[in-house]
């Protein structure tokens, strides 16, 4: 998109530079804390009509991350374009916080040999946790041979006849 001087002059005096931490805030309307601003009839985000005045274009399928954290800044020098995932993962987000997890709750290290992606999206998990908590499928084998034998299989029987006993709805 080619952006006019016009535009460029007005995108400019609405932001306040500031020499800490070199970042050029956006003063005027902000949507969801980031800048909004008014072009030809289209909201457009200042910090993408920054980004391709100083830059260039932003290529297809990539997105514009602030690499200062500041959603108000539109300093292209503090502007990158990324792919969603790479934005994500830079952020104050929950994906990043897990990403950056380098052991499980209980402080065993998440590491090859140690992690397994567990079914339904639900991310790296700890092995020596499922471990402990018998959900092996070794575990699983045993519990299951267990059921198998003979004198297991009634008592089995017996304590969920005890337990039926005790849970009867009265009617």
């Amino acid at each position: 998109m080619e952006i006019s001087e016009a535009v460029i002059d007005r995108l400019l005096s609405k932001v306040e530079k500031r020499e800490g931490d070199g970042c050029w805030y956006w003063t005027d309307h902000l949507n969801r804390g980031y800048g909004q601003m008014n072009v030809g009839g289209k909201q457009m985000k200042p910090y993408r009509l920054s980004y391709e005045a100083f830059i260039g274009e932003i290529p297809d399928g990539l997105v514009i991350d602030h690499m200062c954290r500041n959603p108000t800044c539109i300093n292209p020098m503090h502007l990158r374009a990324v792919t969603q995932r790479v934005n994500i993962l830079c952020g104050d987000t929950f994906a990043a916080r897990k990403k950056a997890q380098t052991h499980c709750l209980r402080g065993h290290p998440l590491v090859d040999g140690n992690i397994y992606y567990s079914t339904g999206g639900g991310g790296r998990r700890c092995c020596e946790c499922r471990r402990m908590r018998g959900q092996t499928p070794e575990a699983k084998q045993k519990r299951r041979d267990y059921r198998a034998i003979p004198a297991n299989k009634e008592r089995e029987a017996e304590r969920m006849r005890l337990w039926h006993l005790k849970n009867r709805r009265s009617t």
